[in-house]
């Protein structure tokens, strides 16, 4: 593919998505055993490169330094396709986001703020970030990059507390029309109680990615006390 740019059709998170999908359909035909091309890798790896160079161009907007789809793509990729320019960009738009959470506060006012990126108290937005993040983790812990995962952990927890107070317990549930229902779900911030089910699926994803680098943590910190 030339990747040329058709611009009454372009979609800035294409390129991520294409990656995503294809390294997640080729990782999921591995482990299955099914049939699987090597051009689908071919062609992950080919997309996540060209919207590097598109993003490095315009590294101060939020979207360009930090793209959540194509980090997930990059992180998906087989070691062997991963570029040392896809790594830096990895770790590089980690860094970004990282410096734009709300990490601390001395205001009990603002205790709702903590883990949000750029301001925005929206929960899609603080779980696409997370998500983002939580993939450069495990690409840093593939590629040796140990001096990067004490921090990123650290972000990808905030974000996950602020997450989790935007889900609907038993106690938010219970003024709602169908409690049992909204259970469980996602609204949008701790000031807008819409929910939609095409966002909550971030939450979802991230969740679940978190759980993952848990589990890598706990193992190191056990590997450690054999030492």
């Amino acid at each position: 593919p030339d990747f040329k740019i058709v611009d009454d059709y372009f979609n800035r998170d294409f390129h991520g998505q294409v990656a995503f999908a294809l390294s997640s359909l080729y990782k999921t035909a591995k482990v299955l055993g099914v049939s699987s091309d090597e051009a689908w890798i071919e062609v992950a790896s080919a997309a996540a490169e060209h919207q590097v160079s598109l993003d490095n161009e315009d590294d101060e907007d939020e979207e360009s330094a930090f793209d959540y789809w194509l980090l997930r793509g990059i992180g998906e990729l087989p070691s062997s396709h991963v570029s040392p320019k896809l790594v830096e960009y990895a770790i590089k738009s980690a860094q970004f986001v990282m410096d734009h959470q709300n990490d601390e506060t001395n205001d009990a006012d603002a205790l709702d703020e903590l883990g949000i990126f750029f301001d925005d108290f929206s929960v899609t937005n603080t779980a696409t970030k997370t998500h983002g993040l939580c993939a450069v983790y495990h690409l840093a812990v593939e590629q040796g990059r140990k001096e990067d995962l004490d921090s990123i952990a650290e972000s990808v927890i905030m974000g996950l507390r602020h997450q989790l107070q935007n889900q609907y317990s038993p106690e938010h549930a219970m003024y709602l029309k169908n409690p049992k229902r909204i259970l469980g779900g996602f609204h949008e911030s701790v000031i807008d109680t819409e929910m939609r089910l095409e966002h909550t699926h971030h939450n979802i994803g991230s969740i679940l990615c978190t759980r993952e680098m848990l589990n890598h943590r706990s193992e190191m910190d056990e590997a450690m006390k054999q030492e």
